[in-house]
């Protein structure tokens, strides 16, 4: 029943949330700095910062970009971007190797590299030893623990209940390594638990993949298969494996730790999550074109986070998925306004004095990416011309939903089938 109540709770309070779902601006990023300084600029021969880049991903415009230097010279390789999280990640250098770092919103951190990449010394801006170095020093958790050669070789002959025990089995005994690691080298607590969760997703992503992989082989078999869609046992088995929130215990540990966020693996694991068999089974039964609809599917989804994480609330990572649906993005990708600086007053005689260059409503416009227009006749024209048509014209047939659209063709490919098995043509 507290079940029941809390889902009707939810559902409310998304329903009250898509009401203005249409405007959703995008929420507030921070900017970090990143630092690379050479010492030995007689061996160093990257001029123009060119071999070192970093992949950034806005994950909630899904836009991913490689990032290179703002600013090159003197040995300086300076990085400056936004970030809506802290951010656990790499720095990529010719040759294939990595600068490990993490960074906070509005931190700047200095890495001494030697002339090849290779990091040194992890340091703040004024010389004292940074908070993370430690952990940036010895985590094997940014290496390639888990390749595609061995999903290939896990996933062979395996059903979603072996394949999930042969992928956790292996990620626990890394974890056991990282922890072992974390008390040789005294982590924080903190630095512990970021370590842990970068593991832990990188392994877990590949339960996306695997469901995915086994959901498109049943489908071919049942295609192909003589009786029509019947399933055989072993294979409804397979699906209730796989859409059972207690299959996927092993990620509660990672959706209920808000360190998880900052992961280098975040933007593909809210990918994968949010076309998972475990959120999106079942839901064309919510499909439709109204905000309603939408709503209840959002709640749907929810639900099933909440099934997995064992809370009262939606994960963060639902969260995310959730918005990013209803973010209100320009259509011609511009410039997107954050924060505005205006220096128009430096010359002013008195401070009393302020002289003022554009009006509020300048600001407001900018900001919301509109011009101001004056009073069109046209517009109110228009629009009593189409509703005279509108009128005139005999009532039109009710567009059909996505979801009964998805139906029709589920009952008429029944009939077909049905007709196929009787012989009949």
């Amino acid at each position: 029943m507290k079940a029941d109540i809390r889902l009707f709770f939810l559902t409310l309070m998304l329903v009250c949330a898509g009401s203005c779902a249409n405007a959703t601006p995008l929420p507030k990023s921070y900017t970090v700095y990143l630092d690379l300084f050479c010492a030995d600029m007689s061996r160093w021969r990257d001029r123009t910062g060119a071999s070192y880049y970093i992949w950034v991903t806005d994950y909630y415009t899904k836009e991913r970009k490689m990032m290179y230097p703002q600013k090159v010279g003197n040995g300086h390789i300076i990085f400056e971007y936004d970030v809506y999280f802290p951010t656990y990640n790499v720095v990529n250098t010719r040759d294939g190797k990595t600068i490990p770092f993490y960074i906070e919103p509005y931190d700047s951190l200095m890495i001494d590299i030697d002339y090849t990449g290779y990091p040194l010394l992890y340091r703040n801006p004024d010389g004292s030893q940074y908070e993370y170095a430690n952990m940036l020093t010895h985590d094997i958790s940014t290496h390639k623990l888990y390749t595609s050669a061995d999903y290939d070789n896990d996933r062979d002959n395996s059903t979603f209940a072996t394949f999930t025990d042969k992928l956790t089995s292996k990620m626990n005994h890394t974890l056991d390594s990282i922890n072992r690691i974390a008390d040789f080298y005294k982590f924080t607590q903190k630095e512990r638990e970021i370590a842990t969760c970068n593991a832990r997703m990188q392994y877990l992503l590949w339960m996306f993949e695997f469901t995915t992989f086994r959901t498109h082989m049943l489908q071919e078999y049942a295609s192909k298969h003589s009786t029509g869609w019947q399933n055989l046992d072993t294979d409804d088995e397979e699906i209730n494996a796989m859409t059972n929130p207690r299959s996927y215990a092993c990620m509660t540990p990672l959706l209920n730790n808000i360190h998880s966020l900052s992961s280098q693996y975040l933007d593909v694991f809210l990918n994968d999550y949010d076309n998972s068999e475990i959120l999106r089974h079942d839901l064309y039964l919510y499909a439709g074109d109204t905000k309603e609809d939408s709503v209840r599917m959002d709640s749907a989804i929810c639900a099933r986070d909440m099934q997995i994480t064992g809370l009262d609330s939606p994960s963060e990572f639902i969260r995310i998925i959730t918005e990013r649906k209803y973010v209100d993005i320009p259509e011609d990708r511009g410039i997107m306004l954050k924060e505005t600086k205006i220096i128009a007053n430096r010359f002013a005689k008195p401070k009393s004095e302020e002289r003022v260059f554009i009006t509020k409503q300048d600001i407001m416009n900018a900001k919301s990416f509109q011009a101001p227009t004056g009073f069109n006749i046209l517009a109110p024209i228009s629009y009593g011309v189409g509703k005279l048509i509108d009128l005139i014209k005999k009532k039109r047939a009710v567009k059909p939903s996505n979801r009964q659209k998805i139906l029709d063709l589920l009952e008429e490919e029944d009939r077909t089938n049905e007709l196929i098995r009787k012989g009949l043509r």
